[in-house]
């Protein structure tokens, strides 16, 4: 992932930024819940289960105090015996995760949605 330094209009790897962002990353969506921070939701291999992906969110904050932390909300969200497809942001503390009460499918049906506050 390439992300933009706004002060400085130049562009860097997440690798330069400081914080644990993972190196195998799925697929992610970003949102910007307020200005001094983005939320990135990105789906990583499922430790317990390597043929899976869980989703994962982190806090990546803009400069001048640039840095990664994550949430860590994938155990949460492997107990929830869900497939997630999906995350909409609420607002700054709450997402909305969208999927299919199918275990590891890729299932085109949204029959599941929760609602997690952090």
């Amino acid at each position: 992932m390439v992300l933009l330094n706004i002060t400085h209009n130049t562009f860097h790897v997440e690798t330069g930024t400081p914080g644990h962002y993972p190196q195998t990353v799925y697929t992610y969506q970003n949102f910007a819940p307020n200005p001094h921070s983005v939320l990135i939701c990105a789906w990583v291999p499922d430790p317990l289960v390597g043929d899976n992906e869980v989703a994962e969110i982190w806090r990546y904050s803009l400069p001048p105090n640039e840095h990664f932390q994550c949430i860590g909300l994938q155990e949460t969200i492997e107990e929830l015996d869900a497939s997630f497809h999906n995350v909409v942001a609420l607002d700054e503390h709450r997402l909305l995760f969208l999927g299919s009460d199918e275990l590891g499918g890729g299932g085109q049906e949204w029959d599941v949605s929760v609602e997690i506050n952090f």
